[in-house]
């Protein structure tokens, strides 16, 4: 564990309560952990993806065609449209991004309309704009874009949890959340004793 580390590389014991930015950090690093494990999750095991499906987090779907369309920048770069055949129903609104596995990365695109011509009681047919993961050619890398014919599971989720907004140092805190202005009262004051080191810290 990272308590175990701490204390074999010799650091000060872990005091009995953290200021607030440490506390903010440590909860940050562990939610950022679960995201990832919950994701991974998804896509290794089938039965909790079927669950995302339900959920209208994730769904499959079969590419039933591919149009080749560019960005309006100065430099245009690769923006097909990918159409999916699915009897799922995510959650999508406009412009939603959604992501796939590729090559054991995440690659997004984004959700630009339901077909019309789909019938109503059969498979939906959404249109989605891949985004990235192209290469930085005016043509798409091979293997960077579904072929028609291909099933593809896409996200809501992303698989890649990013990290949160830059925390301040401890001494720019608020004194509500334990900076200052009593902060250098508070270093004047004698600290209370670290717990000392048992066997158990190195478990």
């Amino acid at each position: 564990t990272g308590h175990r580390d701490r204390v074999r590389a010799g650091e000060p014991p872990q005091p009995r309560r953290d200021d607030a930015v440490t506390a903010a950090q440590k909860l940050a690093s562990r939610e950022t952990a679960q995201g990832q494990l919950e994701a991974q999750e998804a896509l290794d095991d089938p039965l909790v993806l079927a669950g995302r499906r339900l959920t209208g987090e994730a769904f499959l779907g079969e590419v039933t065609e591919v149009e080749m369309a560019y960005s309006d920048s100065k430099r245009p770069s690769p923006r097909p449209l990918v159409t999916v055949l699915t009897d799922d129903l995510p959650h999508l609104g406009h412009r939603t991004k959604v992501f796939r596995s590729l090559d054991g990365k995440p690659q997004s695109a984004e959700f630009v309309r339901a077909d019309p011509t789909a019938a109503d009681d059969g498979p939906g047919a959404l249109v989605l704009r891949l985004l990235d993961r192209m290469g930085r050619g005016k043509d798409p890398a091979p293997g960077s874009v579904p072929e028609k014919g291909d099933l593809v599971v896409w996200t809501l989720f992303e698989h890649d949890q990013r990290g949160g907004p830059k925390l301040p140092d401890p001494e720019e805190t608020p004194w509500t959340h334990g900076g200052p202005p009593g902060a250098e009262a508070a270093a004047d004051a004698p600290a209370p004793a670290p717990d000392p080191v048992t066997e158990d810290d190195f478990l």
